[in-house]
């Protein structure tokens, strides 16, 4: 494991292949790792220095302990380089270089492997992206943009997706534990890293993307066996999709039927989207209580608009959701602060005048309940209402309930203010329903 926590927790890392040609993979991890918490050195034997910083000829010129290479040179040097490592007593080594299997070039990478193996050095790749710690500023792939903290970990085979994710999430303010980019996989797999994930003080929810799993009744065990909930974004599982996979990191892809038995028996959540995924394991990251081994059905449905209530509640029996009916002396308690119009029932119908105050009286009531699982909170915006106010009654209900939340304030200037609030606070925000009721059903494991 020590070898394995050296990926994402080194003390020091060496770039091997640093470069001070602009646009080049080298110069981009370059200075993606110039913040970097521990100590950083850089190796090219041609330079003497990269982005200001002293460049040495070989990782054996370096006067201090490495625990981390990342290895960004030409395909015909990695396993010298891996040598070198080994020499130097370097255990863990991310290699970026591409043109090995996936292109059908197995020797080579055979070659490399042997090198590792001769000194016990482990390896991500190759062809991978990289590997990212925020919380060390370790950001070892060649993304433009920076990682922000949080508590998903995301592990991929794809990197140009990978690159893709951290782009929306820095544009949504969405952040990451770890990530880690396995390319290949010719040694460290998805099991390990899940492995030392379920141990990672700073990870509360696991997100995978797969194209193909070479150890699939290990990942079954290791996957069942994490305390953390598991997302996977599964491909491959098209005929196309399994030729793209085998050109793209070599793995032969199985069908969508075998993985998703598999996945089920594991108790991994399934999505199709990268949007879905995200918006996922955000929900998740941001739920007080634990969705790995408590199933969420029962939806609560609160509204100011019949006409929205109705689409939602339609769209939970959809899915498989249960649309909870209210317990007659919760009736009674709503009869008591609600207009006499009001719905008597679940979805509950606030009437098109509710207030800031009407949302607040009702969510007062409900925070401490337990009929139901979840609420899905619905607003449009109409000449009376408050939609900044209902914000930040919906914010208190969220931190004193344990119940999660999710909200649909269905407009646009009206409701920015709000969707910005509610979004700065963590409350999952959307402008449109359905999406609220799609989480909940891919949590519940059968949606359609």
């Amino acid at each position: 494991m020590e070898n394995i926590r050296n990926f994402f927790e080194p003390k020091s890392v060496a770039i091997v292949g640093a470069s001070h040609h602009k646009g080049k993979v080298g110069n981009i991890i370059a200075g993606n790792m110039l913040h970097f918490k521990g100590k950083l050195f850089f190796v090219n034997p041609n330079i003497n220095k990269v982005l200001g910083k002293k460049c040495v000829k070989s990782v054996l010129d370096v006067k201090e302990k490495v625990d981390l290479a990342v290895i960004c040179v030409p395909k015909n040097f990695v396993a010298q380089v891996i040598d070198e490592c080994g020499k130097k007593g370097i255990k863990s080594a991310v290699i970026i270089t591409a043109g090995f299997s996936e292109v059908g070039n197995k020797k080579q990478e055979q070659e490399v492997l042997q090198a590792a193996k001769k000194y016990g050095i482990r390896i991500i790749g190759p062809n991978c992206f990289g590997v990212v710690n925020p919380y060390l500023h370790l950001n070892s792939t060649f993304a433009l943009n920076n990682v922000a903290k949080d508590s998903i970990s995301f592990v991929s085979q794809s990197g140009a997706l990978g690159a893709s994710i951290i782009d929306i999430s820095a544009s949504e303010g969405l952040g990451f534990s770890r990530m880690a980019f396995l390319g290949n996989e010719s040694d460290i797999d998805f099991n390990e890293v899940i492995e030392y994930l379920n141990s990672d003080k700073d990870t509360k929810v696991i997100l995978l993307y797969i194209e193909a799993l070479k150890k699939g009744k290990e990942f079954i065990e290791v996957a069942g066996k994490c305390r953390k909930p598991i997302i996977v974004i599964k491909s491959g599982s098209s005929l196309a999709g399994s030729r793209a996979a085998l050109t793209h990191t070599g793995s032969l892809s199985g069908s969508a039927e075998i993985y998703n038995a598999a996945f089920k028996q594991a108790g991994v959540v399934i999505v199709d989207s990268i949007t879905n995924a995200l918006n996922l394991a955000r929900f998740i990251s941001l739920s007080k209580f634990d969705v790995k081994s408590k199933k969420i059905e029962n939806v609560l449905i609160l509204s100011n608009a019949g006409g929205a209530a109705v689409l939602s509640a339609d769209y939970c029996e959809k899915e498989g959701l249960n649309v909870i009916q209210i317990p007659p002396n919760i009736l009674e308690k709503l009869n008591r602060i609600l207009p006499a119009a009001w719905s008597k029932n679940n979805p509950i119908d606030l009437m098109g005048d509710a207030d800031a105050k009407r949302y607040k009286d009702a969510l007062l009531l409900l925070e401490k309940e337990n009929f139901f699982d979840v609420l899905i909170c619905l607003l449009t915006p109409q000449a009376m209402t408050q939609p900044y106010e209902t914000a930040l009654a919906l914010k208190k209900f969220a931190e004193k309930s344990r119940k999660p939340v999710l909200a649909s304030f269905i407009g646009g200037r009206r409701v920015k203010r709000a969707a910005d609030y509610l979004n700065k606070h963590k409350i999952l925000f959307f402008s449109e329903p359905k999406r609220c009721v799609e989480i909940i059903a891919a949590l519940k494991g059968d949606s359609k």
